[in-house]
């Protein structure tokens, strides 16, 4: 046998072995709530932080009924399907909610991209979000993410991000919001960039996006 065929033959049992073998951990354990009202639960086998290179940033996962199944075993599911996802073992227990988020783009009707994000601080009718999401690619040709924050408005199903990065190279965001909620909620938009307007308050929101909250409750009607 030729040492070409050896050896593809040694990598297709490799890769098959590594798909086998694929466990998950017991903190990988979700309860999702569809759409439809129906409650299902698995282990995360696919998950949606990581797969954007050929598909959509944080809109389809797969789930398995235990941590020895297979990936032939793999249910998927979209962002257009789940209300929430919640990593019920896990200590915290991460809960990953879909909404329609605001991003930059050239037409407003492609703005609002349905995506998962999850609550880091939950106001009941508001809540503080965060997400990663492409920021192009670094010196070496490799792609790199960046942390978002964001305003989730549970009422509107929306999230409007307000921070982009984390540490020093963290930046509050104004654009969309002033952008899309101008017309809306003036007294919020315009609440909002005074406050941000001041360094002070910038980086306070910065060390603790959940600020936001308290202007939310003051002056979005």
């Amino acid at each position: 046998m030729k040492k070409t065929t050896i050896l593809l033959l040694l990598c297709l049992m490799i890769g098959t072995f590594a798909v086998e073998a694929k466990k998950v951990s017991e903190e990988d354990f979700v309860e999702i709530t569809l759409k439809t009202g129906e409650s299902v639960s698995g282990y995360l086998y696919s998950g949606w932080n990581r797969n954007y290179m050929r598909k959509t940033p944080n809109y389809k996962f797969s789930i398995v009924p235990t941590r020895e199944s297979r990936k032939k075993e793999q249910v998927w599911y979209t962002a257009d399907e789940v209300v929430s996802v919640v990593f019920s073992k896990s200590d915290p227990q991460y809960r990953w909610e879909s909404h329609e988020v605001y991003h930059k783009s050239f037409s407003d009707k492609k703005a609002l991209r349905r995506h998962l994000v999850c609550i880091e601080t939950d106001g009941g009718d508001a809540a503080i979000c965060w997400w990663n999401q492409p920021d192009g690619i670094n010196r070496y040709n490799v792609p790199v993410d960046v942390v978002m924050y964001g305003l989730v408005v549970r009422d509107a199903d929306i999230v409007l991000p307000i921070i982009k990065g984390s540490g020093k190279s963290a930046t509050t965001l104004t654009g969309l919001i002033e952008h899309h909620m101008k017309d809306a909620q003036p007294e919020f938009v315009k609440a909002y960039l005074d406050f941000v307007g001041d360094t002070q308050n910038s980086q306070a929101m910065i060390e603790d996006p959940s600020v936001v909250l308290d202007l939310f409750r003051k002056y979005w009607k």
